[in-house]
Formats: structure tokens, sequence, C-alpha cells
């Protein structure tokens, strides 16, 4: 890409899109369920411009990938709502972020 457009379009990609923190914790969640349709438009922007977090995502994939080929059954598992209570609230009390 040439540079005058690099000049161009990275203060709108920081204005429109979220930060490098929150793409990865994005891309994470959407393993799991389905993004709403803006922040699924976010994340895509900022894939486009940002090489390391697209290959955060194709690591996220890759991983998948080879856990649904290691074990089909695996892509079905889903935690209670008491076992994901209580692991929350065990990290919350070690101060850590889900």
């Amino acid at each position: 890409m040439p540079k005058f457009m690099i000049k161009i379009l990275m203060p709108l990609m920081d204005k429109f899109t979220p930060t490098c923190e929150v793409v990865t914790r994005r891309l994470s969640e959407s393993m799991d369920h389905k993004l709403p349709l803006r922040v699924r438009l976010q994340v895509n922007l900022h894939l486009m411009f940002c090489k390391f977090c697209a290959r955060y995502r194709d690591q996220l994939l890759a991983i998948q990938k080879m856990l649904r080929n290691f074990d089909p059954s695996l892509s079905e598992v889903h935690l209670s709502e008491e076992t994901s209570t209580r692991i929350k609230n065990s990290l919350k009390d070690h101060n850590c972020k889900p």
C-alpha cells in the first residue's frame, strides 16, 4: 500500500476501529458466538490494516480447526451456567479478566 494512503487511512482506523486489545478479545468471543453486525464490521476493518490481529485470528481459526479434527464433538461442548459463573467468580477473585 502506498505511504500516502497509509497516512490518510491510519487516523481513520484509529478513530473508527477498536484497539488491538479489544479486537483480540472480540475475536476470541467470536469463536463462541456470533458478534453483532456493527462489532463485526469494526473488527474486519481493523483486520484489514493490522497484520498482528489478522495473524491472531488465523491462529485462533487453526486451533479451532485442529480441535474439531481431533474430536468433532468438542464443537458441541458448552459449560453450564453454574460452571461458567463459578469460573468467572474465581477469575475475579484472582484479579484476572475473563
